[in-house]
């Protein structure tokens, strides 16, 4: 992956951004409105949309541009009063991309369209040395994988992050920074609104919470102080004591702190307020037999290495593939399909000596790097 060092006020250091990503950020717009132009295709948000309506949405993605950036013009007004910093940037992204400003905002709300990818963590008497430890496998087409960066933030008024970013976006989707707080963010199988409320997108809360939060407690009381939108995603935090797993689905939040333990999340909520909302069992049939195998695999995993789980066992987890009724089932996602979700990316994070590895595909496959702050 390429690494790109910005810092700075806001716009500058978007515009050092899109200047030294302008080809990695052209190919994320293109991906994304492909995308994006899939899940207005009829039947999509039941999971199940017909081949020739998906067939015709690849052919005129194009077409659905404007549609999509109308979208984003919606976001821009709430993303500008809860953190105006994160809107300066994304126009110095466009500048230096030189690409449509709209197109930025666009990337920058793509979580309210997707969903996928699993997360991990553990602490207290579930880890070798009682530390907290954070994981997550990213899963996404796989056109997307040649989009990601390994985004170094260093902005004057507020923490330096490290992590891994689509090209365009903001925000890494995990990281961790100078505080040692680290996030991971991933999407839900749970119902969406029929109408969108526009509150702040997941990726605007990421990109306050690297900047602005030292600990998992100061993290959390960003999720009470905002208007959040109607997409299902799951937000695990991590500092240097304790963990947290955060679910949102239709404008409802529910937070758990989690101080002993390990939990894992393949796209099914579990916490109480927002588990009513699961949508696994009203969706495409590939994706029940997936998400379902997939939690139970991981539960077995956390609880195999109860105790003893370290950065070795993390990367062993992220690397599964599956045994026995969950074999070809595990954390590691492969596909035989050109528009099959694949795991394009990992991350572990170790908040305590502020250091993460990344690994740019499936990591059964490649190697991680490992980066320290």
């Amino acid at each position: 992956m390429k690494t790109v060092k910005i810092k700075g006020a806001p716009y500058e250091m978007g515009l050092e951004y899109g200047k030294q990503c302008k080809k990695e950020i052209e190919d994320a717009i293109s991906a994304f409105h492909l995308i994006g132009a899939l899940s207005l295709a009829p039947g999509y948000r039941e999971g199940h949309p017909g081949l020739r309506h998906t067939l015709w949405a690849f052919l005129t993605y194009r077409s659905k541009s404007d549609r999509l950036r109308s979208l984003a013009e919606k976001y821009e007004e709430v993303i500008r009063e809860y953190h105006p910093a994160m809107v300066e940037e994304m126009r110095g992204i466009a500048e230096g991309a030189q690409v449509n400003y709209k197109d930025i905002v666009y990337l920058n709300i793509f979580p309210e369209i997707i969903e996928g990818c699993s997360t991990w963590v553990a602490c207290g008497n579930a880890t070798r040395s009682g530390e907290p430890l954070l994981g997550m496998n990213t899963d996404a087409f796989k056109s997307v994988r040649k989009t990601q960066i390994v985004l170094f933030a260093e902005p004057e008024d507020g923490y330096k992050y490290i992590g891994t970013a689509l090209a365009g976006v903001v925000t890494p989707h995990h990281g961790i920074n100078q505080e040692g707080l680290a996030v991971a963010y991933m999407s839900l199988l749970a119902e969406k609104s029929e109408i969108r409320a526009v509150g702040i997108p997941a990726y605007v809360l990421e990109s306050k919470i690297f900047s602005k939060c030292a600990e998992v407690e100061e993290a959390l009381r960003e999720f009470e102080a905002v208007s959040l939108s109607s997409a299902p995603s799951a937000i695990f935090l991590s500092d240097k004591e304790r963990t947290a797993r955060v679910e949102m689905a239709l404008c409802e939040y529910d937070a758990k702190v989690i101080e002993n333990g390990a939990e894992g999340c393949c796209m099914r909520p579990s916490l109480e307020k927002i588990r009513k909302y699961e949508s696994t069992f009203k969706i495409m049939p590939q994706m029940t037999v997936n998400a379902i195998p997939r939690t139970k695999r991981m539960e077995q995993l956390l609880k195999r290495h109860y105790g003893n789980i370290d950065v070795s066992v993390m990367k062993e987890i992220a690397r599964d593939h599956g045994e026995g009724e969950t074999k070809g089932k595990g954390i590691c996602q492969h596909s035989k399909f050109p528009i099959g979700a694949v795991t394009i990316g990992s991350f572990i994070a170790k908040p305590r000596d502020l250091r993460i590895w990344l690994c740019h595909g499936n990591p059964c496959e490649h190697e991680y790097e490992e980066f320290t702050l």
